[in-house]
């Protein structure tokens, strides 16, 4: 594999390129206020786990809210769950600045992210319900949950996928699931084992060939993708800017933040159809517009 300062671009240009990666509410405000209050907090016994546990109940006595349909919790909820999204956010800021960021603290943010989501689709479902009834409002809420979950795992794939091999000039995919598929095996318990699916989920689904890799210790990035990355990097290239902002929209944060906001104004049921088109559009983008630049041009047949 190349070594990592080998024909690297210049560490300001990969940052705001990787920066365009990180989801547009995240980045904007979300990110911000963590590290505004991070400082205080490490003066405090408040550890990463506390603020998980603490966004998770606040999510799932959110759904209850909305589940009323009464106007007023509804609004209640929809600003509840933007400040459950900011202490997601903080959780990690807050790992980071403590040096505690580990995969099992990792596979309890996603297990609370899951629970959060959960509550809010479950309490949806049961006040559309009263407007299209049980069956309609059955069937919409889980396509547009199954949309946002795959926009979510697309997300963390291809942002994984070009941090890694723009900095390192490596494919951390399958080393991360190797260390999570033994920790698992290790320590066992729920957090870790849906944490393992997802990762498994994400390699059948982005890139079958890979899961092999993963399981064998064989990269799935090549010396080629790492150099022609960098190389587009280093020109600033604007293909690349693109795809990085798409990969950047298509977290399925974004898809809950619409249905936020939609919650926030009284109007679920509206939310989620804007939701489910959003979905279907920015996975179509990403994943065509990533894939086209991870894939490296076959060199031209020689002849003797």
């Amino acid at each position: 594999m190349t070594e990592a300062g080998a024909s690297e671009a210049p560490p300001v240009a990969v940052r705001e390129l990787l920066g365009l990666t990180v989801n547009p509410c995240d980045r904007l405000w979300r990110y911000p206020l963590g590290h505004a209050v991070v400082r205080a907090a490490l003066r405090t016994p408040l550890t990463p786990n506390h603020v998980t546990i603490g966004h998770t109940l606040l999510g799932i006595s959110t759904g209850f809210m909305i589940a009323t349909g009464r106007p007023a919790w509804l609004v209640a909820a929809g600003l509840l769950y933007e400040v459950r999204s900011v202490l997601d956010c903080f959780d990690g800021v807050l790992a980071r600045a403590r040096k505690v960021a580990s995969p099992y603290g990792r596979a309890m943010d996603q297990t609370g992210d899951f629970l959060s989501f959960a509550a809010m689709i479950i309490g949806s479902g049961v006040a559309i319900a009263r407007t299209l009834g049980a069956p309609a409002a059955t069937v919409l809420v889980l396509v547009t949950s199954a949309l946002s979950a795959t926009c979510t795992l697309c997300w963390d794939f291809y942002k994984r996928r070009f941090s890694s091999l723009l900095v390192d000039g490596r494919d951390e995919i399958g080393d991360a699931y190797r260390s999570l598929e033994a920790e698992s095996r290790t320590r066992g318990g729920f957090a870790l084992g849906f944490s393992l699916f997802l990762a498994r989920a994400q390699l059948w689904f982005f890139d079958p060939a890979g899961v092999a890799g993963a399981r064998t210790a064989r990269d799935t990035a090549d010396d080629a993708t790492v150099q022609r990355l960098r190389q587009l990097a280093d020109a600033r290239d604007p293909g690349l800017r693109r795809a990085l902002l798409r990969v950047g929209a298509s977290g399925g944060d974004t898809a809950i933040f619409i249905l936020t906001v939609s919650i926030a104004l009284t109007r679920p049921l509206e939310g989620f159809f804007a939701a489910s088109v959003y979905c279907v559009a920015i996975l179509v983008a990403t994943v065509a517009a990533s894939n086209r630049l991870l894939r490296v041009p076959a060199a031209p047949a020689s002849h003797p």
